[in-house]
């Protein structure tokens, strides 16, 4: 999954922005969503990670912002007891956290990698139409898998994704430098 993420960036022309801190990538995608009027995507670590973008969050829960946070989370096959020798911020409910901040609604748990595609198009098109913010949690043994995208999408393979994508880049007259 992480490779079709990084196809993604490379056959669109996506720019990334790296960030040292969990917060200001989520403002980062706030501010690019409400100056652009596009979806803003932010990539989050799991546990203490997603805990630190709770106030940049809380921000584009306010504004109405579309953005897009794709969450990593602890494999769903790894036992609790592997856990036990973690500090209890790994064992943090990231799902409870979302939805507190966000509501059940906006909260996507992808659980293999068959749901990725279609949960996240229709993760897009809420988003285009005003739904957001939304979180997206997906399991770090789902992010590991390969995905046959020639299967994805009705059999329209790659053609259908690139088609129904958002614009990622906003018009030149609307950056400052």
């Amino acid at each position: 999954i992480m490779g079709l993420v990084s196809d993604a960036i490379e056959e669109e022309n996506i720019d990334v922005v790296q960030t040292r801190h969990e917060q200001p990538a989520v403002a980062m995608a706030d501010g690019y969503s409400r100056a652009n009027g596009d979806i803003g995507v932010s990539l989050i670590g799991r546990g203490a990670a997603l805990a630190q973008t709770g106030t940049a969050l809380g921000t584009a829960v306010n504004r109405g912002s579309d953005v897009l946070i794709l969450a990593a989370e602890y494999s769903h096959s790894t036992p609790d007891d592997s856990l036990q020798h973690k500090p209890k911020i790994k064992k943090f409910d990231q799902h409870g956290f979302l939805r507190n901040i966000l509501g059940e609604e906006h909260v996507v748990d992808i659980r293999s990698e068959d749901a990725v595609i279609p949960d996240l198009e229709e993760v897009f098109r809420r988003l285009r139409v005003g739904e957001g913010p939304i979180a997206v949690q997906i399991p770090h043994d789902v992010l590991g898998r390969d995905i046959d995208i020639s299967e994805s999408n009705g059999g329209k393979g790659d053609a259908a994704l690139k088609n129904n994508g958002p614009t990622i880049r906003p018009p030149d007259g609307k950056i400052e430098e």
